[in-house]
């Protein structure tokens, strides 16, 4: 196999100063090829200098390609090691996706992960986690959502797109579903259901003792079955069968079950509680997933954001330009962050035993303020390679520089026109923005964060000329 000069300059590059790298081309270019070969460049005269491992983490948003670059690389990298040691020890390392960056082996490196499995492995290497844990590190039992099976379409491939929240007869479905809930003293608002719910648990915990005896017995049994399958961890300190007081330090209080996906956001059901007041006018000037793409890529999944506390308020969301947001002009966000708000108010309704929902603006934010207060317990990473770029948030970018040892040791590339995730409103502008203000913020601390070198591939070798012929 034969990359082109132009791939091998980008392979070979080391800027100077020293800066990231932002590689864009469309489908077909060979940024997937750059990037591979950038990365066992890179870990091949770690390797040949000092033996070391580099420990450099690849993230996509797609596990399909995920596991396609790993098997790649892996490939490479077995040709490239002669010391049959050091081979066992590799392949040892990488039979399984470790569940930590805590003490991880320089072996397992680099990481290949999924953008959800990556999220999920820092929140597993900081003090204080998002997600209820046990005492190893690892997500509690029953918590759901650890593990790739439990995924069904990872990639989002098998999703059908039937433009829910988009067509004018389907704002009137929602109109008329708000009108009947409203007419219907049957039909029941989230905070009725929120109201039902309080009563459903102080009338569980007002049954008589042979109920509790029950409860005990079953409740024993499923704490055996728990130990079980988290495998040999130390004993727990406590017995309070409450699963929110069977939290230990060190551990967080939300269950990946409990996330609340853009299927969720644009369903009839939320959204409807999210438009309840608005008048028709209003509600027909709002479509469910354009509202979805402001909250999590502007009002909550932005940089600013995060430096916010978590969320814009309504003052700096309106504050941001029309060429960046433009889905809604200065009239209409008002109407998206009273959305926002509701949006909130819903996620946050606690299910017994489950806690509140979440959505992965909210993991990100915990996460930043984690490693801002200096609480990342990992290993160090020598650096972030990002395939289809486009398909994360500026939060989930700005979480690479705070966790990185080298803040000018991201590799990020893209496509300009296409995406597979929902919600995500990407402009590549905004990555260079990220980094100049990450160099503001670093000023003082004798690393300078280099505005990121752009390169662009033009040859597209996935186009035959019978396809060129077919398009013209």
């Amino acid at each position: 196999f034969r990359v082109s000069k132009a791939e091998m300059h980008i392979i070979e590059m080391v800027p100077r100063p020293l800066s990231s790298i932002l590689l864009l081309g469309r489908s077909g270019t060979g940024k997937t090829t750059v990037l591979v070969f950038r990365l066992f460049s890179a870990w091949l005269a770690r390797y040949q200098h000092s033996h070391e491992h580099l420990q450099a983490v690849f993230v996509t948003a797609s596990a399909t390609l995920k596991e396609q670059v790993s098997r790649t690389f892996r490939k490479l990298q077995a040709a490239a090691m002669t010391d049959a040691d050091d081979a066992a020890a590799v392949a040892a390392a990488t039979t399984r996706d470790p569940d930590t960056l805590v003490n991880l082996s320089p072996a397992t490196f680099p990481l290949f992960t999924t953008t959800r499995q990556w999220l999920m492995l820092l929140d597993a290497s900081v003090a204080e986690p998002f997600f209820v844990r046990g005492p190893d590190g690892r997500l509690a039992g029953g918590g759901g959502g650890a593990d790739d099976s439990e995924i069904q379409d990872w990639d989002g491939i098998g999703l059908e797109v039937d433009l829910q929240g988009w067509t004018d007869d389907e704002g009137d479905e929602y109109e008329d579903e708000d009108e009947q809930a409203e007419d219907d003293d049957d039909d029941m608002d989230w905070e009725a259901q929120a109201d039902a719910a309080e009563a459903d648990e102080t009338a569980a915990a007002a049954d008589g003792e042979q109920q509790e005896v029950v409860t005990a017995a079953g409740a024993a049994a499923n704490r055996q079955q728990q130990k079980q399958r988290i495998g040999r961890r130390k004993k727990r300190h406590g017995d309070d069968d409450d699963a929110d007081n069977q939290q230990q330090q060190g551990t967080g209080k939300h269950w990946p079950s409990r996330e609340v996906t853009y299927a969720d956001f644009v369903s009839s059901g939320m959204w409807s509680a999210m438009t309840k007041g608005l008048s028709k006018d209003e509600k027909a000037r709002l479509k469910a997933p354009l509202v979805y793409q402001e909250v999590m890529s502007y009002i909550k999944g932005s940089a600013e954001a995060l430096e916010a506390g978590g969320h814009l308020s309504l003052e700096q969301y309106q504050d941001l330009g029309r060429k960046r947001a433009p889905n809604f002009n200065k009239d209409l966000r008002p109407l998206v962050y009273r959305c926002y708000e509701a949006y909130e108010a819903h996620k946050s309704l606690r299910q017994p035993g489950r806690g509140p929902g979440w959505d992965r603006a909210d993991l990100a934010a915990h996460l930043y303020r984690q490693l801002l207060e200096g609480q990342y317990r990992g290993v160090r990473l020598d650096g972030m390679f990002r395939d289809e770029v486009q398909d994360f948030l500026m939060a989930e970018l700005l979480l690479d520089l705070k966790v990185c040892h080298d803040p000018n040791s991201m590799f990020f590339c893209g496509d300009t026109c296409q995406t597979i995730a929902r919600g995500v409103g990407f402009r590549f502008e905004e990555v260079r923005t990220l980094l100049y203000k990450e160099n503001e913020r670093r000023k003082g601390e004798g690393v300078p964060v280099g505005m990121p070198q752009l390169e662009v591939l033009k040859v597209n070798y996935r186009s035959g000329l019978q396809s060129c012929d077919l398009g013209l």
